[in-house]
């Protein structure tokens, strides 16, 4: 009987001492074949842990597909590869290629790469002449283009520090038939991170440290020749200027219920943290990104005419009960319940100084951003 994944951490810390909490959840996730995200399970829907924005309608890839029609125009219309990191089942690619034929110069330029360590099963395949699959960014190089990712950044391990008489790191440990938390003092990286991003964190209080993101991101760098990074998930910036603070955002996923315990069922539910944007955009600067705009999801989705987009392909122009219903439900979720919690960063490399539609209703951009503004 093939071994669990609880067995099998278990067995890692017999071994080799506590894991990190960072290396936990990678296994968690991300293991070959037992990881949540990597073992053969519905995740997305009704059926799954949770619902994502592509997921909901196909409005959401369809008004993606005009942000993306504009970075082409602007980087002079020729070949352009849209990267789409995690694509989960695959839905959002086939929605944006399915607006993008409507313009048959941009269909015929454009190209889709889906970094995934497993296919999506597509939902549909008349755009499959179109995709290919990789399993790492570092396979890409040198494309013009544009680099997605829809609500990935979230689900990049993460270490979690505590503040104590000293900056403590949490590690998962194995006591008494259980898996359980120990504390171990913090390395000097994350110790210049906390530094760096100058949070200040009170006795007691703790916070996570996504250091894989660095990493995506250089990886994001080095794949582009020219083109643009466009990253949507929920998360915050960190502003000295501001009251609000963000301890502790680590929550699990299961069955559409949440929870705060990531020992619980290894391998069975969701582990998310939320994205620091203004690490994103202070690590995309030392990288040489540009910031092209830092707003929330309603903003950019509004600012592309989401609502016509909406209602177009709910396929009416005489609403049905039902369809309004419909209407009314997928507007309040992806344009106020997400709308307001996903943030949308758009950072870009080589390209022309040109203001991007989606950022029409920017927010105040992230404190990095500020600085050298």
């Amino acid at each position: 009987m093939p071994v669990s994944l609880q067995q099998l951490i278990i067995d890692t810390i017999k071994s080799d001492g506590p894991l990190s909490f960072r290396n936990f959840m990678d296994l968690c996730l991300y293991h070959p074949e037992l990881g949540y995200y990597t073992a053969p399970k519905q995740r997305i829907g009704c059926k799954g842990d949770y619902y994502t924005s592509s997921s909901l309608t196909p409005a959401f890839g369809y008004t993606l597909a005009r942000q993306m029609e504009e970075m082409w125009r602007y980087l002079g219309g020729g070949a352009f590869t849209i990267i789409e990191c995690g694509a989960g089942d695959g839905r959002m690619c086939n929605d944006m290629l399915h607006a993008i034929a409507c313009n048959p110069d941009f269909y015929k330029n454009t190209n889709v790469i889906i970094v995934e360590k497993k296919n999506p099963s597509l939902i549909a395949n008349e755009h499959g002449h179109k995709i290919r699959f990789v399993e790492s960014l570092q396979q890409i190089h040198n494309i013009t283009g544009c680099i997605v990712s829809n609500e990935l950044m979230d689900n990049l391990p993460v270490h979690i520090v505590e503040m104590g008489a000293e900056l403590m790191e949490v590690f998962i440990d194995y006591a008494d038939g259980n898996l359980c938390e120990v504390m171990l003092p913090a390395s000097q990286q994350l110790r210049g991170y906390v530094g760096e991003m100058e949070i200040n964190l009170p006795p007691g209080c703790r916070t996570e440290v996504c250091l894989d993101a660095s990493e995506w991101l250089s990886h994001a760098v080095r794949a582009l020749r020219r083109g643009y990074a466009l990253t949507i998930d929920y998360g915050y910036t960190t502003d000295r200027n501001s009251t609000r603070t963000y301890y502790d955002t680590l929550v699990c996923y299961h069955s559409h219920t949440i929870n705060d315990h990531p020992c619980f069922q290894p391998g069975d539910q969701d582990i998310t943290a939320h994205v620091n944007f203004s690490a994103l955009q202070l690590w995309g600067e030392k990288m040489g990104l540009s910031f092209c705009g830092y707003t929330s999801q309603a903003n950019f989705l509004l600012s592309l005419g989401f609502a016509d987009v909406l209602n177009e392909s709910i396929n009416s122009s005489s609403f049905t009960a039902s369809q309004c219903l419909q209407s009314a439900f997928i507007k309040h979720t992806l344009l106020t319940d997400m709308g307001n919690r996903y943030k949308v960063l758009i950072q870009g490399k080589r390209i022309p100084g040109l203001p991007l539609s989606g950022m029409r209703l920017e927010m105040n951009a992230p404190a990095s951003a500020r600085a050298v503004a």
